[in-house]
């Protein structure tokens, strides 16, 4: 007969056990525009908490590297409401570092472009 039992486990019953601890760090990781060709570097961290001050775990090119976020302006971008009749477009930003004032880089008619957004609360995503 096996008899199962639940208990809790402290790390001072047992000091192999670690306390695993995620930290996520404000801010969104920019976005990498070299490609990555074939590389022997090793990750530089796993997620936030290794990275120090405010820099952030992102994918770079080939690795995990850390680097510092970009700033995410308040507010929300605004729905798109017509398909975009130009094949040609190119965005007009990347990011909201990018844009002046209180405008966001966001998903337009025909690509990313700055404008005004809506207020409310700050979606991460939405400005990707």
């Amino acid at each position: 007969m096996l008899i199962w039992s639940h208990q809790s486990i402290s790390t001072n019953q047992f000091p192999f056990l670690k306390t695993i601890r995620i930290v996520t760090k404000p801010g969104i990781c920019p976005i990498v525009h070299s490609s990555c060709l074939l590389s022997r570097e090793r990750n530089q961290c796993r997620n936030d908490a290794k990275c120090p001050g405010d820099k952030k775990c992102c994918q770079g090119a080939c690795v995990k590297q850390c680097l510092s976020p970009e700033k995410v302006k308040p507010g929300v971008c605004p729905g798109v409401s017509q398909l975009c009749s130009d094949v040609n477009f190119k965005n007009k930003c990347e990011n909201d570092e990018e844009c002046p004032h209180q405008m966001k880089c966001c998903v337009d008619v025909c690509g990313k472009a700055c404008v005004f957004p809506v207020q409310g609360i700050v979606l991460d995503n939405l400005s990707e």
